[in-house]
């Protein structure tokens, strides 16, 4: 019998990166790492969005969001990651905007 999704996949958290990618015309930089000594969960999960349009690099205008991965379920890694996309996207929103607002 097949086995059926029941929600996102890293596949879809790749449709989504690059979905927020194009849409604020900005890099996605996902950095994996171990969680501090003392805190619980596997990975830490950290997506920066930087803006493409900046001239200088090293002070690009980014957003930045983070999660820890408490669970070695990969389909409960794969929603975190998915839903800390969609977050990624609604930050980036929120920033670009206020960025362009007239004073």
């Amino acid at each position: 019998m097949p086995k059926y999704s029941t929600g996102p996949d890293l596949a879809d958290v790749s449709m989504m990166l690059r979905a927020v990618e194009e849409l604020h015309a900005v890099n996605i930089i996902l950095t994996i790492s171990l969680p501090q000594e003392g805190r619980t969960g596997l990975l830490v999960v950290k997506a920066t969005a930087q803006l493409r349009a900046a001239l200088d690099t090293a002070r690009a205008p980014s957003v930045s969001r983070s999660l820890t991965i408490g669970s070695g379920d990969p389909s409960l890694g794969a929603a975190a990651m998915f839903r800390l996309m969609h977050e990624l996207d609604r930050d980036c929103s929120t920033f670009w905007q206020q960025s362009i607002m007239p004073l």
